[in-house]
């Protein structure tokens, strides 16, 4: 049903956009293999110069220099066209993923996104984080009672070292680069539960709780104070659906269950880009990202149930049964749910 749906907004990306997007990737796949070949040739020319300098060749330096110049404008163009091809597919590809799963969901491809000390709050990263950035942001509701943002993410750290002579080196590291999110649920629990990447390191830690599927635990670890409200959440569908998200998108996935949230995170790389070398409209790239787009809401319907059984808020439950019918079904439960209250039957205190 889920490719199904993608299918038909795939087709209507391709039928609309399809030929601009394809026309965009030509070129800047063109400019890059000439500046590949280019950087072949201008070392080879490198070498050729520095032989005839060493026979007093002036000339052929300054051929040299000149092809370099050449060179170096052909490289900004190319940055140029790479840049103008990743603002369109954005526009005509991604956006319309976007508004085909939910037209109220809000895109920034630039600009604000989810601010560090959101990404600091789910403890994931406690490291040096020197340099922040952040785009791609989505912001949505869910249903009328959970609403998300998520961004992408790139955390780098920077490290100066001072050797015996004095000399001093920088050294600056990306520590993360992925898709980072934050659902805000209708309900709060009081326990902290975390599944984090499958860890040699952590196979001994005192709260670990281990799982009874082994494919789940190739994948993740669990870690909780409270072992069985983890369990309780963590029953075998839900471990089914986690290992299914973890396969739709690829990457080391981290979830933290804490408060009236869930935050995830996935070591991905650059989200959203089109890809360099495979066709401007490829099918198993824009499913990649489709599911990305609905990683909010998959991941609040795989956990949602069993979070609202241990917090145990009778409201929140009866809302859940509701949002789960069929338009129909739905009003004729409302209608008989009244007649049971006016008849106290059934009582919500």
């Amino acid at each position: 049903m889920k490719k199904a749906n993608f299918s038909k907004m795939f087709n209507e990306i391709y039928a609309k956009n399809g030929k601009e997007l394809e026309m965009l990737h030509k070129q800047a796949l063109t400019r890059k293999i000439i500046n590949t070949i280019g950087s072949i040739i201008m070392i080879i020319g490198g070498f050729w110069c520095i032989y005839w300098l060493s026979n007093t060749q002036i000339i052929h330096f300054s051929i040299y220099i000149l092809v370099l110049g050449i060179f170096l404008m052909n490289l900004i163009h190319q940055h140029r066209l790479k840049n103008d091809y990743i603002v369109r597919y954005k526009e005509l590809a991604i956006k319309t993923l976007i508004n085909g799963i939910d037209d109220s969901y809000q895109y920034i491809p630039n600009g604000s996104g989810v601010n560090i000390s959101e990404y600091r709050a789910s403890r994931f990263d406690n490291g040096q984080i020197d340099e922040y950035y952040t785009e791609d942001s989505i912001i949505g509701n869910i249903n009328e009672n959970t609403n998300f943002m998520m961004s992408q993410i790139k955390t780098i750290a920077i490290v100066e070292t001072i050797d015996s002579e004095g000399r001093r080196t920088t050294e600056r590291s990306c520590t993360f680069l992925g898709l980072y999110g934050i659902i805000n649920l209708p309900v709060t629990i009081g326990e902290d539960i975390l599944i984090s990447n499958n860890s040699k390191f952590l196979k001994f830690n005192d709260a670990r709780v281990e799982m009874e599927s082994e494919e789940f635990e190739k994948f993740f670890d669990v870690f909780s104070l409270n072992r069985q409200k983890a369990m309780e959440i963590l029953t075998p569908n839900v471990i089914e659906e986690l290992i299914k998200i973890r396969n739709s998108i690829k990457g080391n996935m981290q979830f933290r269950i804490t408060e009236n949230r869930i935050y995830f995170r996935i070591s991905c790389g650059d989200i959203f880009e089109p890809p360099s070398y495979k066709s401007g409209v490829d099918f198993n790239v824009l499913y990649r990202y489709f599911n990305m787009i609905e990683l909010p809401k998959t991941i609040y319907e795989a956990l949602i149930d069993n979070i609202l059984m241990i917090s145990n808020d009778k409201d929140s439950l009866k809302n859940r049964e509701m949002d789960k019918m069929s338009d129909e079904k739905r009003k004729e439960a409302e209608e008989n749910l009244k007649k049971n209250e006016e008849s106290g039957w059934f009582s919500t205190t």
